[in-house]
């Protein structure tokens, strides 16, 4: 005879559904993690004994919860955070579920001690197992909630037969706490072990305490050599860190990604950024990240698992082409090797180079030499686009020089001195010179918005190479990939008048195809200090970079 369906009990429903929320001591801590969060709270205090598995408490200074609703809150799809499915179509609380502390309450000793602050006391609620009567009295308690967890899985033996050693289980915890205080630098958070203190993050505002948190996270040491990544399109931005690819690890276990400021681990995002980095890394080696994304609730839907670790993104594929090419694009202004590595293991014996520079076999020799150059040091750059200026000289000889040191341009005329931060900006033109047709065209993963050029630029701009339509670009030469659009555009129209004549100068001068000609010049103007172009070149100077 067939079984009957029958509906099954709230405590064996409960249980079943704190099998898919509290798989470990850390799932706990990530839950009431998340309430504290959500109720407002700018300090969190986590105590932990036995890796979490004898007692975990977590005590915040949010606003607490009233004593009428403390039954409510250990029920089963009871919560205040969503009412409507438009609610939960947009919603941006980490918690929303209303099953969490229920869960919890079904395998452990739970007791809530809540305090709002309009109260004369707190009040505590208690529950032991599932199906238990909840107990509400009187307690001791500041405004703000605490949660104790107490014998986790004592009435699942086989459930906690599968848990690890002590030292796993506090591994786990800490992995977690150092998510959420990563993406919330503005609160507070301490943790101990076994009464003995482990974390203790202070209250960091702005993007200076964003870096500081990131560094107590990941070390100083990724923060030094990691590089800046930042990019925004209407509602939707991107920011965090991106660490050197020479700094890698052997496990994965320095990434960290979130989104409207919950932790996620989403494959699509993971391989986007890895898609970045290319051939950069030695096989199995993993780099490290801390990367912000923020964007419209409606846009990204955080109810697809209920520990709430995926999201589904509504663009998903448009989402990994533009964190790839962010991603990359911060890739590309790093320096070419690092000082000090992150931990004991090898770096890698590949690092990140411009792209190279396409071209027939006819094409002269040049353009490799001359126009690409390994980038100096992110402190020299940076000291060079200060002085990214027009400087006055007038011992300069009467034809046409260019130099390039480190990343700048140099270029005189029988004008005044003008220098360009422009790493590839002769790429487009000799390669047009050169070959007399226009470069190959790479179509950008999205358009890039120029509402400031005029009919004029759009066709000059055309004319090299690029796509532009209704103020919008959406190709460009496949030599430049990587570059920022927007500002290399703009000095590209700003050149284009005196171009033609730096081309042909390179073109007359003596042993232009001679392959050691060029890189004896390159070399020797990226010796010379950031100070030597600050001051006027002398005919000396002209001398030595160009004899006559």
């Amino acid at each position: 005879m067939t079984s009957r369906i029958e509906i099954l009990s709230p405590r064996l429903a409960n249980q079943i559904a704190a099998g898919e929320v509290v798989e470990r001591p850390a799932s706990v801590i990530k839950e009431l993690l998340e309430n504290a969060l959500d109720a407002g709270a700018t300090r969190i205090d986590i105590d932990v004994e036995r890796g979490g598995v004898q007692l975990l408490r977590i005590t915040d200074n949010g606003h607490g919860i009233h004593p009428d609703d403390l039954p409510l809150a250990l029920a089963r799809h009871a919560t205040s955070k969503i009412k409507t499915l438009d609610d939960l179509a947009a919603v941006m609380s980490l918690g929303f579920r209303g099953e969490a502390l229920a869960s919890i309450a079904s395998v452990s000793r739970l007791t809530l001690i809540s305090c709002q602050r309009d109260q004369d006391n707190a009040w505590l609620a208690f529950a032991e197992g599932a199906g238990m009567q909840v107990e509400v009295r009187p307690a001791a308690l500041d405004v703000g909630t605490r949660v104790e967890v107490r014998d986790l899985f004592f009435n699942t033996p086989a459930r906690r037969r599968f848990l690890r050693s002590e030292n796993t289980e506090f591994a786990h915890i800490d992995e977690t706490v150092r998510r959420v205080a990563l993406a919330r630098p503005d609160v507070a958070v301490r943790l101990t072990h076994n009464g003995k203190t482990v974390r203790n993050f202070r209250i960091a505002d702005g993007k200076e305490g964003l870096a500081e948190r990131v560094s107590a996270v990941l070390g100083r040491s990724f923060l030094v050599t990691a590089v800046e990544a930042e990019q925004q399109i209407e509602q939707q931005r991107i920011f965090g860190w991106i660490g050197h690819p020479e700094q890698h690890r052997a496990q994965a276990d320095g990434q960290y990604v979130f989104v409207n400021g919950r932790a996620i681990r989403d494959r699509v995002v993971n391989h986007a950024i890895r898609s970045a980095y290319e051939e950069s890394l030695p096989k199995g080696r993993a780099p490290c990240w801390a990367l912000f994304i923020e964007m419209p609730a409606e846009l990204v839907d955080v109810n697809v698992h209920p520990t709430k670790h995926e999201v589904r993104f509504r663009h998903a594929r448009w989402m990994h082409d533009w964190i790839t090419q962010t991603v990359r694009e911060s890739l590309q202004r790093l320096p070419e090797t690092v000082a000090q590595p992150v931990s004991t293991t090898p770096v890698s014996e590949r690092p990140i180079s411009p792209p190279a520079f396409s071209r027939p076999r006819s094409a002269p020799t040049i353009a490799e030499s001359a126009v690409i150059a390994r980038p100096p040091a992110r402190e020299a750059v940076k000291e060079t686009m200060a002085f990214y200026q027009t400087l006055s000289t007038e011992s300069t000889p009467s034809n046409v020089k260019l130099v390039r040191v480190g990343e700048t341009l140099m270029l005189s005329l029988d004008t005044p001195l003008q220098l360009w931060h422009l790493p590839t900006l002769l790429q487009v033109f000799l390669q047009q010179q050169w070959l007399e047709a226009k470069p190959a065209q790479q179509p950008l993963l999205m358009p890039i918005s120029l509402p400031l050029l005029s009919n004029a630029d759009d066709e000059k701009l055309c004319s090299l190479g690029f796509t532009i339509d209704k103020k919008l670009l959406k190709a460009a030469p496949s030599v430049l990939r990587g570059a920022n659009w927007t500002v290399l555009c703009q000095s590209l129209i700003d050149t284009t008048e005196v171009i033609d004549t730096v081309v042909e100068h390179l073109l007359n001068q003596p042993a232009s195809n001679n392959l050691d000609y060029w890189q004896e010049k390159i070399a020797w103007a990226q010796r010379q200090s950031v100070e030597h172009c600050r001051r006027e070149l002398s005919a000396e100077d002209w001398q030595q970079l160009w004899p006559t």
